[in-house]
């Protein structure tokens, strides 16, 4: 699906953005981004692919493929959409190593974890939302895949 850049507020409210990412709140629950592939590389495989691997460590606060915007000749931004995590506030640093152990991970540095087959990157408060009950949700990380020997 292509949206063009001036309906993109078509998805909802604008929210915080970030260095890659503008985001946009919606009512139905979830929370849209655009990419602007600042980090990788300019290529939407690689960010296409990092959204797989994304979902592949994060599936509570997975992304869902929408579509592309961008400017008509000149660029191409992927769309995605993650549930919108209500109500929450940041977790500590402390709740956040041992969520990321749970999922089998070893901290590596400040805010960075590795496992088997990935490191993840910039798992900090400003990205783990937690929720009443208790709950962690990721809703935004570097993520790379790691050399096998």
């Amino acid at each position: 699906m292509w949206t063009e850049m001036p309906d993109i507020f078509s998805f909802g409210v604008p929210g915080p953005s970030g260095s890659e990412s503008d985001t946009y709140l919606s009512s139905d629950g979830y929370i849209y981004k655009t990419n602007n592939l600042m980090h990788c590389g300019d290529s939407i495989i690689k960010a296409l692919t990092k959204f797989i691997m994304y979902n592949t460590v994060f599936i509570d606060s997975a992304y869902t493929f929408i579509g592309f915007t961008g400017f008509s000749g000149r660029s191409v931004y992927p769309i995605v959409r993650q549930p919108y995590i209500r109500d929450a506030m940041p977790a500590t640093r402390v709740e956040i190593d041992y969520f990321m152990a749970a999922l089998d991970f070893s901290p590596i540095g400040d805010g960075a974890y590795e496992d088997g087959f990935f490191i993840v990157k910039d798992i900090l408060p400003k990205n783990v939302l937690k929720i009443k009950e208790g709950d962690l949700y990721v809703i935004d990380a570097e993520i790379l895949l790691k050399k096998q020997p």
